[in-house]
């Protein structure tokens, strides 16, 4: 039987990462989206992640971002999951994967993080929707479908963990 497993989003200060780490979610998030009350910079989410405790796993919030800056923060360490909520496609996807398992270095000689997790959010604002995507012709893809109530509208997120 599976686990529920939480994450906290929207960490920006150093009072955020002391609660979470009392409480111990399996995941945070960091929200680096320029238009997001939640936005967090580079610099300050390093420093963020460097007071959080291990066991948790920090993610990367992101909306249409550039390829690059994905790569940085999860090739420096800083989150280990992004989390895709724009209009990315399938081989965005599958190249950010493919170049987040190549080993390289920094300039100043320390290796690259390599791995991680792409996780592409998809929104609906009416059940029946999940069913107009393609996941049912797509086997290889894990579908893991939840409410949220937002705005008082109902919306349905279909998480893909894991594009081949």
């Amino acid at each position: 039987m599976e686990t529920t497993k939480i994450k906290i989003c929207g960490l920006r200060r150093p009072e955020d990462i002391e609660a979470v780490n009392k409480y111990l979610p399996e995941y945070v998030g960091f929200v680096f989206y320029k238009k997001s009350k939640r936005y967090v910079t580079e610099e300050q989410a390093e420093k963020l992640r460097e007071l959080l405790d291990e066991k948790i796993i920090s993610v990367g919030v992101f909306v249409n971002a550039d390829k690059d800056e994905i790569l940085r923060l999860m090739r420096k360490g800083i989150i280990s999951v992004a989390q895709l909520h724009g209009n990315e496609s399938e081989d965005y996807i599958k190249e950010l994967k493919e170049i987040l398992q190549k080993p390289g270095k920094f300039p100043d000689g320390k290796e690259f993080e390599t791995g991680g997790k792409i996780i592409k959010v998809f929104v609906f604002k009416r059940p029946e929707a999940a069913s107009d995507i393609t996941i049912n012709q797509r086997p290889e893809m894990n579908e893991d479908i939840h409410k949220n109530r937002t705005r008082e509208i109902n919306e349905y997120n279909l998480n893909i963990p894991d594009i081949r």
